[in-house]
């Protein structure tokens, strides 16, 4: 579900195999039509491991990556990343509630609470 004025978040998941011309092909035929519709986009293309370590180094792709859900293709790729995914924030998540209460707090600064702009 998307939340007022948030954007749209795709990840091109892909086991690293195919050409990278090919990969980039795939990723425009879906950016664009979403483009076209003009909705916001904030878009990535990366294997399972790219995202793993992304994730590790960005607290808000990890928070992205725990909410991700499986569209279209390979949904052993899915399964694999959100299982290695939830793992990591198991692991990580004493060292990683802090920043995440910092995150939350610049947001409620930022916007207000929510519930109560509704």
């Amino acid at each position: 579900e998307l939340s007022p004025r948030s954007d749209l978040d795709l990840l091109l998941l892909h086991d690293g195999r195919a050409e990278p011309a090919a990969v980039a092909a795939v990723a425009d035929r879906v950016w664009y039509p979403v483009w076209d519709l003009g909705l916001a986009l904030d878009h990535s293309v990366r294997t399972p491991d790219e995202a793993r370590k992304t994730a590790g180094e960005d607290l808000k792709v990890h928070l992205g990556l725990l909410d991700a859900r499986h569209v279209a293709g390979d949904l052993g790729l899915t399964t694999a990343l959100r299982s290695t995914v939830f793992a990591d924030w198991r692991n990580q998540a004493p060292k990683r509630l802090p920043a995440l209460h910092e995150l939350c707090t610049e947001r409620a600064e930022r916007h207000g609470e929510l519930r109560f702009l509704l």
